[in-house]
């Protein structure tokens, strides 16, 4: 039970023990102004990995920790758990959990969001235990962290952001990737090979995961199951937390959580 509360606690706030565990990662050092900064925005076990290394194996681009205070040092953590050539003379993909790059002013900075189902992100700290995630939904702050990160995609200018669901990223990667790609003004050459080799890319990525997460039980779903944690939790207990996500926050649940609806069979 602490150990579920420790990392829900993590969930609910900035999520920094990725950058505790990686500390034997590359740590390449290149100037860095924060001049048009792009950023990839996620909650915790969203697809951050899978995104990190999709787009690495198509653009070589270098990804590093964001921290407020240490964006425009030249020796922040590396992030190349696939090990392949960086190429250092495009721009830095800061990866984040965390909400505070909204305070880094700059009207060119990009914003990435990827938004996986609120209930399997939950459930994924849970082990899926019913007990644990009724307690959970009970609580005051359930579900503020991952709503806050949302609004600060939402308050991001319109021209500057682009949003993709996890779910989308798994079964349509012909359509997501390329969007991505676009966004970053990134060319498309690999785009083809990697798509006729995804299977055996997502499982080389999926294991680059397992050594930062041996200690919470590695990756769970491993991009095969959408509903990998959400279909062991009887359909009463997903509908509340459909509603306490409504009622927390009517607007973004209407604008970007819709589609999540545990809904009745007929």
């Amino acid at each position: 039970m602490l150990k579920h509360l420790f990392q829900i606690t993590v969930f609910l706030t900035v999520g920094y023990a990725h950058a505790l565990l990686d500390l034997d990662l590359p740590n390449p050092r290149r100037p860095h102004a924060v001049e048009g900064c792009e950023f990839l925005l996620t909650n915790m076990r969203a697809g951050t990995n899978l995104t990190i290394c999709s787009l690495q194996i198509l653009t070589n681009k270098p990804v590093r920790f964001f921290t407020p205070s240490l964006i425009e040092k030249d020796d922040l953590l590396g992030v190349n758990r696939l090990n392949i050539e960086v190429d250092y003379t495009k721009k830095i993909l800061f990866r984040t959990h965390d909400s505070d790059i909204e305070k880094v002013p700059n009207d060119k900075n990009q914003l990435l969001m990827v938004l996986r189902n609120p209930k399997e992100v939950l459930l994924g700290f849970m082990y899926d235990d019913p007990d644990t995630f009724t307690e959970f939904l009970d609580s005051e702050s359930a579900f503020l962290g991952y709503l806050d990160r949302i609004r600060t995609y939402d308050n991001w200018p319109e021209e500057n952001k682009l949003l993709i669901y996890y779910e989308d990223l798994i079964l349509e990667p012909e359509n997501v990737l390329p969007e991505i790609l676009d966004f970053f003004n990134e060319s498309h050459d690999k785009l083809a090979m990697h798509l006729n080799n995804v299977e055996e890319d997502r499982l080389k990525i999926s294991m680059s995961y397992q050594k930062q997460h041996k200690i919470g039980g590695g990756p769970l779903s491993r991009t095969q199951d959408i509903f990998f944690h959400s279909k062991k939790i009887p359909k009463e207990l997903l509908q509340k937390a459909d509603e306490l996500l409504k009622k927390i926050n009517p607007e973004l649940w209407e604008k970007y959580l819709y589609r999540y609806e545990t809904v009745e069979e007929s």
